[in-house]
């Protein structure tokens, strides 16, 4: 059994679709959707994306990558600056119901990043691209971009701004500094070119 086939018996389905409502709100600015597009295309395989919410983007690589497996890591708790959003104590099933029509392409690891970066690289998945929009703080934000690394893809991240997150702009410049790489940098987001 290979790694993606491993990933779906660890973090299965539910048998039946949440009885919810579609709730297309969330963040993909086209900024994002112009950098993945240069990356994501009918042969792409396999993209691990950090930070899901409720599928926004994660539709979005599907419908553009129709041959790919995404690998949704989210702990789906939200973030602090959405404390209070009346969504939080059903937003793990809204994604689910949100992104039900694609659960043969779609393995959701509801897991924090750090696990999951752990266990994707155990499993030795190899990504052809890597979207990362989760935490904001610098700490976190150097933590993902360091954990994305070791898979030696694209990486293509959002919320380069250093008024509104300066903690995740330090972490993109350091990390890029630091390991030599080069950064394409298109308004809000961000490209490590692997």
């Amino acid at each position: 059994m290979n790694g993606i086939e491993i990933l779906k018996t660890i973090y299965p389905w539910p048998p039946n679709k949440p009885d919810l409502p579609f709730n297309g709100t969330g963040w993909f600015a086209d900024c994002n959707k112009e950098c993945l597009s240069l990356l994501v295309s009918p042969r792409t395989k396999v993209i691990i994306e950090l930070g899901s919410w409720l599928g926004l983007s994660t539709r979005w690589m599907l419908d553009n990558a129709p041959n790919a497996v995404v690998i949704a890591v989210d702990h789906w708790k939200g973030s602090p600056e959405n404390a209070g959003d009346p969504i939080i104590p059903v937003l793990y099933e809204t994604f689910i119901s949100n992104c039900w029509k694609y659960k043969d392409r779609l393995i959701p690891m509801r897991t924090n990043t750090a696990d999951g970066l752990a266990r994707l690289q155990a499993l030795e998945i190899k990504p052809d691209v890597v979207f990362l929009d989760a935490a904001h703080d610098y700490e976190s934000a150097m933590n993902d971009i360091r954990g994305c690394i070791p898979f030696r893809c694209p990486i293509v991240g959002d919320d380069f701004n250093p008024i509104s997150w300066p903690g995740v702009t330090q972490a993109v410049w350091k990390t890029a500094v630091e390991e030599g790489v080069k950064i394409v940098v298109w308004k809000s987001a961000w490209m490590f070119r692997g």
